[in-house]
C-alpha cells in the first residue's frame, strides 16, 4: 500500500472511530463522497480542502446520496451544511499531511478505497435490515488499514511530565477555565447552566475570553437569556443581534443556527431545563446530545463534559472517564509537542497521546495543558521560568 493511500485510509479510520455512527457518520461519509466524486469524474491531483470550501456543490450531491442510502442521519442536507461549516476542514488540517496525500492518490487507489468503503456500507446496511445483529453506534470498523495500538502506560511507569500536569490540574480554580472580559459574565456562567451551554457550543476559533462573555452581552442586549425566547427569534434577526455585540463569535453567520438548535433541543426534549441534558446521564449521552447541534463536533462536546465535571459538580463514572478525551486545540497541541508527547502538531496524535499517557482518564490532561498553553507556553517567547512544568519540561521549542 502506498504512503498516500495508507494516510487517507488512516484518516478515514480515525473519523470513523470518532463519529457517532462509525463509517456512517457525517465526516466519514463526506470523505467517501469525495472519493466517489473523483472516481466518477476520473480526477486526480485534487486536495481534500479544495473539495470542501464553504457553499461547495462539487461533493454535496454524492454525500446526500450516500447518506440517504446508508446512514441514520435525519436530515442529510443539514448534515452537509454542518460538515462544510468548518468541522471537516478542521479535521483535515489537524491530521498531518492527509491533504497532500489525497492529492497524490492514483485512479486505481481512489477506486480501491471507494470500493472497500462501499462494501462496508452495504454490509452494515444488509445486516441491519436483516435483523441479524445490531451495530453499535461507535462500531470499530477499519478499512483498509488497521490502527496500530501502543500499550497504555501504567501509573507506576507514568512519565514525570504527566504526573506534574495532573498535579497542577488539581490546583486550578474553576474560573481559570472560563476567562471573561467582564466580571459579571463569569457570575452569569457560574449561575446559569444555559449560559454555560450557550457559550460552550459557540467555542469555535474565537478567544476564550470572548466566548465566555457572549452570553452576558446577549442577556444585556435582549433583557433575558432563556431558550424559550431565543428559539423564537428569526435567524436573520439573531445574526444582526450578534453583529451588534461588543465582542462577537468568529463564525458570525453560523452562531444563530447553533444557538437556535441548542434552544430548540432544550425546549423540545428537556422541558426548558438544559441541565437535564447531563443530570444522571453518561458522558457519551451528553456528548452525543451536544453533537446534534449545528457546528458542534467531538472536540467541543469533549470540552463540555470535562468542564461540567471540573467546574460544575457533575460526576461521571470511571467508565465514563476512559471515554472522556482532551479537546486538542492549538494550546494543547503546542504544549504536547513541546513536552515531547507528540512529534508533529497533529490533532489526532494529541488525542492518541492523551489516551496512551493517562488511559484511565485522558481528559484529565486537558485543563492543566490548556491553561499552561494559554498562560505560559505561548507561541512566541514562552514564559518557561514561571511555568509549573519548568523543572520537568524538555523545552522542545523551535
Amino acid at each position: 500500500m502506498s504512503f498516500a493511500k495508507a494516510t487517507v485510509a488512516e484518516f478515514v479510520s480515525e473519523l470513523m472511530r470518532r463519529a457517532k455512527y462509525g463509517i456512517r457518520g457525517e465526516k466519514p461519509l463526506a470523505i467517501i463522497a469525495a472519493l466517489k466524486y473523483l472516481d466518477e469524474k476520473q480526477l486526480i491531483g485534487q486536495r481534500l480542502l479544495e473539495l470542501f470550501p464553504p457553499h461547495t456543490h462539487k461533493v454535496r450531491s454524492y454525500f446526500i446520496d450516500l447518506a440517504d442510502r446508508y446512514s441514520r442521519l435525519d436530515d442529510p442536507s443539514n448534515s452537509w451544511s454542518v460538515v462544510v461549516s468548518g468541522e471537516i476542514q478542521d479535521s483535515i488540517r489537524g491530521f498531518g499531511n492527509v491533504d497532500e496525500a489525497f492529492r497524490r492518490l492514483t485512479v486505481e487507489e481512489i477506486r480501491s478505497l471507494l470500493e472497500g468503503y462501499i462494501r462496508s456500507l452495504r454490509r452494515i446496511k444488509g445486516v441491519s435490515q436483516a435483523g441479524k445483529a445490531k451495530t453499535k453506534p461507535n462500531a470499530s470498523l477499519r478499512y483498509p488499514l488497521a490502527e496500530a495500538h501502543e500499550p497504555p502506560i501504567s501509573p507506576e511507569d507514568r512519565d514525570p511530565k504527566v504526573a506534574a500536569l495532573l498535579e497542577f490540574g488539581k490546583r486550578i480554580r474553576p474560573r481559570e477555565l472560563f476567562p471573561v472580559l467582564h466580571e459579571d459574565a463569569a457570575v452569569l456562567i457560574e449561575n446559569s447552566p444555559f449560559a454555560f451551554a450557550l457559550a460552550a457550543v459557540l467555542d469555535r476559533g474565537t478567544k476564550s475570553e470572548i466566548i465566555w462573555t457572549i452570553p452576558y452581552y446577549l442577556k444585556e442586549r435582549l433583557g433575558n437569556l432563556n431558550p424559550s425566547s431565543l428559539k423564537k427569534i428569526p435567524v436573520e434577526k439573531l445574526e444582526k443581534i450578534f453583529r451588534s455585540l461588543p465582542a462577537k463569535p468568529r463564525y458570525i453567520t453560523d452562531a444563530p443556527h447553533t444557538v437556535k438548535e441548542l434552544s430548540a433541543i432544550v425546549m423540545r426534549e428537556y422541558q426548558g431545563d438544559v441541565s437535564k441534558i447531563w443530570e444522571n446521564k453518561t458522558s457519551n449521552h451528553v456528548k452525543a446530545t451536544f453533537q446534534r447541534i449545528y457546528g458542534v463536533g467531538p472536540g467541543i462536546a469533549s470540552m463540555i463534559v470535562l468542564l461540567l465535571e471540573r467546574c460544575f459538580g457533575v460526576r461521571f463514572t470511571d467508565v465514563d472517564h476512559k471515554n472522556m478525551d482532551v479537546k486538542p486545540d492549538v494550546h494543547i497541541i503546542r504544549v504536547f509537542q513541546r513536552l515531547g508527547f507528540i512529534f508533529r502538531p497533529d490533532e489526532t496524535e494529541a488525542l492518541k497521546a492523551a489516551r496512551r499517557l493517562n488511559p484511565e482518564y485522558p481528559g484529565a490532561l486537558d485543563p492543566p495543558t490548556w491553561l499552561i498553553g494559554k498562560k505560559y507556553c505561548i507561541p512566541w517567547s514562552p514564559k518557561c521560568h514561571a511555568c509549573p512544568l519548568s523543572m520537568v519540561c524538555p523545552k522542545n521549542i523551535d
